[in-house]
């Protein structure tokens, strides 16, 4: 009787038939996690979160939007803006601005790569060899770990932890795709990180 008076009588008249519809709906989505549930644990492999596509913008969009690194590295006291000015106008061309203020000494490999990790909103870690399992490190590929420059740390819950000395790309989401189903988790690391884990693990 509320309903039909808020928002009529054929409306009312609905409420039954979408009760139906929706129980439906929820018991056969209820019945499909179940089988997949079964399904992995059968074959003894980690279950992989089934999402509804969304349509999110690429990491090469976002691109305009970045802070530019100097005005981080100013920002954050890394540099005066007088050594950035200097650093600008001593920088070779060709070489980007945050490998010439190391090589210059105005900078440790550590505070670029702290100052790319707020610049592009990914995580910076460093990660100790003995942390990390052999089988796991050799999960994908030699060739993709050397094309690419990524290694793969972690595997939990239907997700492959990877680390890096560069910001992940579309490129690289679709060239390990071909290669696994997990969900595709990057940490930064400094290269001099990800050549010790490399020697150690690989």
């Amino acid at each position: 009787a509320c309903v039909a008076r808020i928002y009529g009588l054929a409306f009312a008249f609905g409420v039954p038939v979408r009760l139906i519809y929706g129980n439906l709906v929820n018991s056969a989505a209820t019945g499909l996690a179940l089988s997949r549930y079964a399904l992995a644990r059968l074959r003894r492999r980690p279950l992989v979160w089934v999402k509804t596509e969304h349509a999110y913008p690429s990491r090469a969009a976002l691109l305009p939007h970045k802070r530019p690194l100097g005005e981080i590295l100013v920002g954050s006291g890394y540099l005066t803006a007088e050594e950035l000015e200097r650093a600008r106008a001593t920088k070779p061309s060709g070489v980007l601005l945050g490998h010439h203020l190391v090589h210059c000494g105005l900078l440790s490999e550590e505070e670029l790569y702290e100052a790319l990790s707020i610049q592009l909103g990914i995580d910076l870690g460093v990660i100790d060899p003995d942390q990390v399992s052999r089988e796991v490190a050799r999960a994908l590929p030699a060739h993709i770990v050397r094309e690419w420059n990524v290694l793969p740390v972690r595997i939990e819950s239907g997700n492959m932890y990877l680390v890096s000395p560069n910001p992940p790309n579309d490129e690289l989401q679709h060239a390990l795709r071909r290669h696994t189903r997990l969900e595709i988790r990057v940490q930064l690391v400094t290269p001099t990180n990800f050549r010790r884990l490399a020697e150690s693990l690989l």
